[in-house]
């Protein structure tokens, strides 16, 4: 059965002896298109949109405009701390991973920040990058290692291609 030919059953609440009615799904579409006809003709267009935001907007008074500046240079200021406070978490050698946790803990201490974390970090060194030092043991590993097959198959090369230089 296609789409066009369904048949969908609608209770049409008009009718008061309680009767329902049934529509075709072509009649079910008309209903819908002819409804939102009537909304779209209800709303207004972009332009006017635009234009009612600019008058809007020159409606406010200095005092209304002052203080949306002061408010997104209060956001500004905020959003640039937590930079600040996350630049300094990383630069203190917490684990990336860790990063946004150190991060929160220590904010919600109270006093300054940078002997929070200092603080913080000696209390728990588990969020810290682990760096551990490669000492030197006087053994000198070669820089490519090639398996014993890896080799003879360089053999086998070099025999039927005299003028092969190797890898690397």
């Amino acid at each position: 059965m296609s789409e066009q030919n369904q048949i969908t059953e609608v209770v049409d609440e008009s009718t008061e002896s309680g009767e329902s009615k049934t529509f075709t799904q072509d009649e079910v579409n008309a209903l819908i298109e002819s409804r939102l006809a009537r909304a779209k003709k209800q709303m207004p267009a972009r332009e006017e949109l635009e234009e009612f935001k600019n008058w809007k907007e020159s409606q406010k008074t200095e005092a209304e405009r002052q203080a949306q500046r002061e408010k997104e240079f209060h956001d500004t200021m905020s959003e640039r701390d937590a930079i600040k406070r996350e630049n300094t978490v990383l630069r203190a050698g917490v684990d990336f991973e860790h990063a946004d946790y150190v991060l929160f803990k220590v904010s919600k201490i109270e006093g300054e920040f940078e002997e929070n974390l200092k603080q913080f970090l000696t209390d728990n060194p588990k969020y810290l990058k682990n760096t551990v030092e490669e000492k030197p043991t006087g053994i000198t590993a070669p820089h490519q290692s090639l398996k014993q097959e890896e080799l003879g198959f360089l053999k086998y090369i070099k025999q039927k291609n005299p003028n092969f230089k190797g890898v690397g």
